[in-house]
């Protein structure tokens, strides 16, 4: 009896310890290293903000970067988490030099909100409905017509089916 009311006196004096603020737990891929698990928690948190489907903005960032929030291609120009390309999109976000665009990129927050308004922008065009915004955020809203359609469709395939692996393995993540 006595080692009973001991656990609970040490089980109360725990809960009580937890309560002393919010323990912040996300869970990640136990393969993912430090800036990954950060990069996809910041996505989770900025796609809930924003009204988008976390599960869709983290595949697309993993397939894109790797969840990398220092990536930069420099031959093709592609910045940052989502891979933003400067040609393409210098125009759209007023940033007239590769090194503003990508020095503005490489925020991480700044990148989610900028793939967020590329997919939003790709997502009027017809070739970009439904399930092609994803090959339109990766080769534009004339990928249809591209000689590379064969990775693009592979690309669409390898985001649809991450997309589903983190609905079911991290459920937490919608409203999070």
């Amino acid at each position: 009896m006595l080692s009973s009311m001991m656990i609970l006196v040490l089980a109360q004096s725990h809960l009580i310890w937890l309560e002393h603020g919010p323990m912040e737990f996300f869970e990640a891929s136990s393969s993912w290293g430090t800036k990954q698990i950060t990069s996809a928690k910041l996505i989770v948190k900025e796609s809930n903000k924003l009204g988008v489907n976390p599960y869709f903005m983290v595949a697309i960032a993993t397939v894109e970067s790797s969840l990398n929030p220092d990536a930069v291609n420099e031959k093709a120009k592609d910045v940052g988490l989502f891979q933003i390309n400067y040609r393409w999109h210098r125009e759209y976000f007023k940033i007239t030099n590769f090194t503003d665009f990508k020095k503005r990129l490489l925020e991480p927050t700044l990148n989610i909100h900028y793939a967020y308004k590329v997919l939003t922008n790709m997502s009027r065009f017809r070739a970009c409905k439904g399930k092609n915004l994803p090959a339109c955020y990766h080769a534009g809203p004339g990928w249809k017509k591209s000689h590379r359609k064969q990775q693009i469709s592979a690309y669409v395939n390898k985001v649809y089916k991450l997309e589903r692996y983190y609905e079911k393995r991290y459920p937490e993540w919608k409203n999070k």
